[in-house]
C-alpha cells in the first residue's frame, strides 16, 4: 500500500476529522506537508479544545437534565390543579342527582338542588320549645323520651309506654296496618311525643333496611361528634365547608347519593357507632355498612336525639348543641323542611302546609335493586296553630310497601291526629 492510501485510510480511522484533505488537488507531497502542518501544532491546543468540548458537552448534558426535571415539575402541577378543578366542578354538577329509584308514587316536583333557605322565626318558634315548658328543659323531654322508646315491647303488634289509647285511637291505628297487610305488605313504627313522654309503637324491634332514612342521622352524627364543623359549613367559610354543605344540603333534601358517598368514604362508621350508644342495641353491628339495619325504635330514638342537637338552648344545657351555634343549627334543619319524597311531609299538606306544622324528616325508599324493598320515612313534626305550644314528636316509619306512600302518610296523619 502507498503513502497516499495509507494517508485515506487513518483519515477514515480518526472519523475523517481533516476532511479539507478530500477537498484539494491531493498530491503526496501536498498530504505529507499538511500532516506536518498539523502535526507541529501543539498538543496544548488540542488539550484546550478537548477541555472546552467536554466543558460545553457537561453543560448541555446539565441543561437538558433541568429541563427534563422542570418538565416534570411543571407537568405535575397542571395536573394537580387540573384534578381539583375536576373534583370541585363534579361536586357542584352532581349536587342533587339522586341516583335512587324512586317508585312510582305522586312527587312533588321539586326546583333544581340549592341550599335551603333557613326556617324563618315564626316556623322555628312554631316549636314553642322553651316558652312551652319552661320548667322542663329540651334535654330533660328528650330523656324521658329516650327512656320510654327503651320500654317499648319490640315484638308488640301494638305497644304503649306513658300513654292511653281510647278505643277509637286504637282501632283507627288497627286499621292503617291492616291496610299494608291488604297491600301485601309489613310495617313497623314508633312515635314518641317530646311533651309527655308517651311513647305509641307496633313492630318496633324488628330490624329493618332503611335505604336512605338513615342518611339524616348520619350527618347529625358526623356534626355532633364534631367530625364535620358545622358553624364552618353553615357559613361556607372554605371551600372543603362549601363542599361539605352542599352534600349535606343535597342529601338531606334531594338523598343525593353522591353526597353521601362522598361523607361515608371520607367518615365512614367513625362518628355513628360513638353518637348511636344508647340508641342501638349493639351499635358495632353497624360496622362497615352504610345502611345498616335498624329498627323503628332505634330510628325514632336517632331522631329524639337529633331533636335535642337541634332546639336545646346551649347556654342553659352546656351538654347539647355545644359543637355548633344556634344559628348553623337551623341551617341544618332548614336543610330536612320538606324534604323529597316524605310522606310525612305529605300528611301535612306538604310545601303547602295549610296547617302550618314544621316537618323536619328524611325519607328512603329502594324497590328491589340489590334485592332491597323499602319505603320509610322518619323525623321531627312541630306542631302550629292551637296547638303550637307543644314541642313536637319524633316518629319512624318504617316498611316494605314500595310505592305506596299513600299508606304511609295515612298512618302518619292517624298518629298525629292522637298526638295532637
Amino acid at each position: 500500500m502507498d503513502g497516499f492510501a495509507r494517508v485515506a485510510r487513518r483519515c477514515a480511522n480518526m472519523d475523517c476529522r481533516f476532511p479539507f484533505l478530500f477537498e484539494r488537488a491531493v498530491t503526496r507531497r501536498q498530504v505529507r506537508r499538511d500532516m506536518r502542518l498539523f502535526a507541529d501544532r501543539p498538543s496544548q491546543a488540542d488539550g484546550s479544545r478537548a477541555r472546552i468540548a467536554s466543558a460545553i458537552l457537561n453543560w448541555e448534558r446539565s441543561l437538558a437534565h433541568w429541563k427534563r426535571v422542570l418538565t416534570v415539575i411543571f407537568s405535575a402541577l397542571l395536573t394537580v390543579i387540573a384534578v381539583v378543578c375536576l373534583g370541585v366542578g363534579l361536586n357542584i354538577v352532581g349536587l342533587g342527582r339522586d341516583t335512587q329509584a324512586i317508585p312510582p308514587a305522586p312527587v312533588t316536583e321539586v326546583e333544581a338542588p340549592q341550599l335551603p333557605v333557613p326556617l324563618t322565626d315564626d316556623a322555628i318558634k312554631a316549636a314553642g320549645l322553651h316558652e312551652a315548658t319552661p320548667t322542663v328543659s329540651v334535654s330533660q323531654m328528650t330523656a324521658t323520651a329516650l327512656d320510654n322508646l327503651s320500654a317499648v315491647d319490640g315484638s308488640s303488634a301494638l305497644d304503649t309506654v306513658a300513654i292511653s289509647l281510647s278505643s277509637d285511637q286504637r282501632e283507627q291505628i288497627e286499621q292503617n296496618l291492616q291496610a299494608f297487610a291488604d297491600a301485601g305488605a309489613q310495617v313497623s313504627f314508633a312515635v314518641a311525643d317530646l311533651g309527655s313522654g308517651g311513647v305509641i309503637a307496633a313492630n318496633g324491634g324488628v330490624a329493618r333496611y332503611p335505604a336512605s332514612s338513615i342518611k339524616a342521622p348520619y350527618i347529625v352524627s358526623l356534626l355532633q361528634e364534631g367530625a364535620v364543623n358545622l358553624d364552618e359549613t353553615a357559613s361556607g367559610s372554605t371551600l372543603s365547608a362549601q363542599i361539605n354543605a352542599d352534600h349535606i344540603a343535597g342529601v338531606l333534601r334531594y338523598s343525593d347519593n353522591d353526597g353521601y358517598d362522598a361523607l361515608w368514604n371520607a367518615h365512614l362508621n367513625s362518628a355513628i357507632i360513638p353518637w348511636s350508644e344508647g340508641l342501638v342495641e349493639n351499635p358495632e353491628r353497624m360496622r362497615g355498612f352504610q345502611y345498616p339495619d335498624v329498627s323503628a325504635v332505634e330510628l325514632a330514638k336517632m331522631w329524639v336525639k337529633t331533636y335535642g342537637y337541634l332546639f336545646a338552648d346551649a347556654e342553659g344545657e352546656p351538654n347539647a348543641g355545644e359543637t355548633a351555634s344556634a344559628p348553623a343549627r337551623e341551617w341544618l334543619a332548614s336543610s330536612m323542611h320538606h324534604s323529597l319524597n316524605s310522606s310525612i311531609d305529605a300528611a301535612h299538606g306538604g310545601e303547602e302546609n295549610p296547617d302550618g306544622t314544621v316537618v323536619l324528616s328524611k325519607a328512603g325508599w329502594i324497590n328491589g335493586e340489590g334485592d332491597y324493598y323499602a319505603l320509610n320515612d322518619a323525623g321531627i313534626v312541630l306542631p302550629s296553630g292551637e296547638s303550637g305550644n307543644e314541642p313536637g314528636y319524633a316518629i319512624a316509619i318504617m316498611s316494605n310497601a314500595c310505592g305506596r306512600n299513600d299508606l304511609l302518610a295515612d298512618l302518619a296523619g292517624t298518629l298525629h291526629n292522637i298526638l295532637s
